[in-house]
């Protein structure tokens, strides 16, 4: 199944957090993630620092596992949410409506 992870970092301003370290960490993950064939694509969001991820999973409790490996997500400093997604239309699935409207 395809799942959307939403994260959004929360403002931190703990200077005893070695933000380096938790970068390095979570891009560990990530590339263990996407090297199983878990994470399919990252983007960075432009509304609220954070990224948006396209997993496969086999349920969404395994995507919540895999999400809390995350260094922000074990430490506070970022909250996620998912989204499981449904069966894939083409565009031209709503062609039809679209026709019938004009």
């Amino acid at each position: 199944m395809k799942v959307l992870a939403v994260s959004e970092f929360k403002a931190e301003d703990d200077r005893s957090v070695d933000q380096n370290a938790l970068l390095s960490e979570a891009g560990r993950v990530l590339d263990d993630l996407h090297k199983r064939g878990i994470l399919k694509t990252i983007y960075l969001r432009k509304d609220h620092p954070g990224t948006v991820m396209v997993m496969e999973c086999g349920t969404v409790e395994d995507a919540h596992q895999y999400m809390s490996k995350l260094p922000g997500i074990a430490n506070g400093s970022t909250e996620y949410y998912l989204i499981p997604l449904g069966s894939e239309l083409p565009p031209q699935a709503f062609l039809g409506a679209r026709m019938a409207t004009h």
